[in-house]
């Protein structure tokens, strides 16, 4: 079947110059990915442990605002404006030297923390990163904006 020209690019089907300009459109954001974190450094377990027990991370995690509190006995409350916090279970596993947390009696996930210059990143399984910051102490409470 003779496919109209309208319906063609470069006398391609329109349908395969989607397909490739999405996969040129993933290339292009893979690279730049890898370029931004070129410098970033993995974060050694024991540092994590130093930098996390005890104290605040922040950051936005999806579109969402997020506060996490850890505790020196392995509890951790993770908290979001406007609803209920969450308590869960944190610790640092020093084979692998991640970071791990249990929300729900579910599974145990692993975080591999980076360090790129001043910015700390989570990196999940999926190498997705998600930017926080720590504050020092229990830092749970939103302020009223």
């Amino acid at each position: 079947m003779m496919v109209p020209k309208h319906h063609q690019v470069f006398g391609l089907k329109t349908e395969v110059v989607q397909v490739l300009l999405r996969i040129f459109t993933l290339f292009v954001m893979l690279f730049y990915a890898v370029e931004a974190s070129a410098d970033a450094v993995v974060v050694k377990a024991d540092e994590i442990k130093e930098l996390l027990t005890g104290n605040t991370a922040i950051g936005n995690w999806n579109g969402t605002e997020y506060r996490q509190y850890f505790h020196a006995n392995g509890t951790t409350i993770y908290s979001t404006r406007n609803s209920r916090s969450s308590l869960g279970k944190w610790r640092v596993d020093a084979t692998n030297g991640t970071y791990q947390s249990l929300w729900n009696e579910g599974k145990w996930d692993s975080y591999t923390i980076l360090r790129d210059g001043e910015d700390l990143l989570w990196l999940d399984a999926g190498q997705v990163t998600y930017s926080f910051r720590v504050l020092s102490g229990q830092q749970l409470v939103w302020s009223q904006q």
